[in-house]
Formats: structure tokens, C-alpha cells, sequence
């Protein structure tokens, strides 16, 4: 896969996709704006945030003239201990049903930071596989000094604890390595579903900007 990119040196990239929605920005802003910038803000402002209505179509019900579907959030609680929810995520009494209390989630929204500075911006949406996604992502990058494009645009496996099973996207892994998993004692199922939708942003050594897009989904990168 080949990822979507631009290098930027200028005042702001914008990484956003379609739906579900993960989002990353960055911005530094230019000296022709910086009085009115310092006013506003920052002069440097780094943000990820994911926003999610749950599953497709949320809750399948829309606020009637705003075409806003609301979300189905609920489903991130435990209706009985032991239960999976629509994810195959299993949990038990602190995640129960009770008023005052927010749902577990796996929204994984992450600025990592060298010496105090953010160096990468980045976050996904696909329920469970989001955390495994921008992990894998992250360490790729910070670990292994593997490219943005590739890091995101690269395969990628997914454990749950239940079922106790390694998933592996398919064709993107070699197959010594999924026999290896297997020789181990693993439960490995190669799935032809796609994990997660990174969206990330990496400030290089020279001071610019590389925003990815994953290839998994639609999505872009836009800098201005």
C-alpha cells in the first residue's frame, strides 16, 4: 500500500478522513500571523481527537431537521458480566450499566513527545483495534525508524484477550511469520477486514510537517 502524503513547511496540515472520524492537526503559525496568533492561541497547537457514534449509523436514529445521528455509546457498557458487546469485547461489574458512569472506550487520540516537544500526532477510529493500531504505528516510528507512510500503510495483528485469537490482516504479513505464531501455540486467523484508519502528523528534524492518510479508507491530508 502507498499512502497518501504531502510535506509541508508552511503554516498548518490538516489530516482528516470521512467517517468514522479521527482527526489530527498541527499547527505552527508564520511570522506574517504571529500577533494575531498569540492572541488566539499558541504559536504552536497540536490536536487529536476521535469522535464516534459507535457502530455504522450509531443508534440509527437522527435528531429530526439536523440530520445528526446520535450515537449508540451504550454498547461500550457491560449489559451482564461475561456478555461481549457488538465488538466481541467481554466485561464484567465496574463496567456496568449505573448512573454517573462513562463507558469504557478504546479511543486512542495520542501526541507523542521528545524533550517536551510533540513529534507525532496521530489517532485512528475502529473500535477495539484502534489501541493496536496507533501502538503499532507509534513503535514503528519511535523504535524501529520506520517511515510515516509505511508505518501507517503497513499490516497490522490484533489480540482482545476473547476470543483468544491473533487476527492478521490478510496478504500483509509473510507467511513465516504467521507460522511462527502458530509454532508458538498461537490461534492466528488471517481476516480480509482492514484495522483501524490512522490519521498522524510527524514534525521531521528540518522543522516541517509529513501528514499521512491510512489507505485502508477513504481519507486525505490537506496543508495551507
Amino acid at each position: 500500500m502507498n499512502a497518501y502524503k504531502r510535506i509541508i513547511n508552511c503554516s498548518l496540515i490538516l489530516v482528516l478522513l470521512s467517517f468514522p472520524t479521527s482527526f489530527a492537526y498541527s499547527k505552527t503559525a508564520p511570522s506574517s500571523f504571529a500577533d494575531l496568533a498569540e492572541k488566539l492561541m499558541p504559536s504552536v497547537v497540536n490536536i487529536s481527537t476521535t469522535q464516534t457514534i459507535n457502530y455504522w449509523f450509531g443508534a440509527c436514529v437522527a435528531v429530526p431537521g439536523t440530520g445528526i445521528i446520535l450515537n449508540n455509546e451504550m454498547d461500550d457498557f457491560s449489559i451482564h458480566p461475561d456478555t461481549p458487546n457488538k465488538w466481541g469485547l467481554v466485561g464484567g461489574d465496574a463496567n456496568a450499566i449505573e448512573a454517573k458512569k462513562r463507558p469504557l472506550s478504546s479511543m486512542s487520540p495520542t501526541l507523542v513527545l521528545r524533550d517536551n516537544e510533540p513529534v507525532l500526532v496521530l489517532g485512528s477510529p475502529g473500535g477495539p483495534k484502534i489501541i493496536t493500531s496507533v501502538l503499532q504505528a507509534i513503535v514503528n516510528v519511535i523504535e524501529y525508524n520506520i517511515s510515516l507512510d509505511i508505518a501507517v500503510a503497513g499490516g497490522r495483528i490484533h489480540h482482545q484477550w476473547l476470543p483468544d485469537r491473533v487476527f492478521i490482516e490478510r496478504g500483509l504479513y509473510p507467511g513465516d511469520t504467521i507460522e511462527g505464531l502458530r509454532a508458538i501455540g498461537h490461534d492466528v486467523e488471517e481476516t480480509d477486514k482492514s484495522f483501524g484508519e490512522i490519521q498522524a502528523i510527524q514534525r521531521l528534524s528540518d522543522g516541517g510537517l509529513l501528514g499521512i492518510s491510512d489507505p485502508r479508507r477513504s481519507g486525505g491530508v490537506v496543508g495551507f
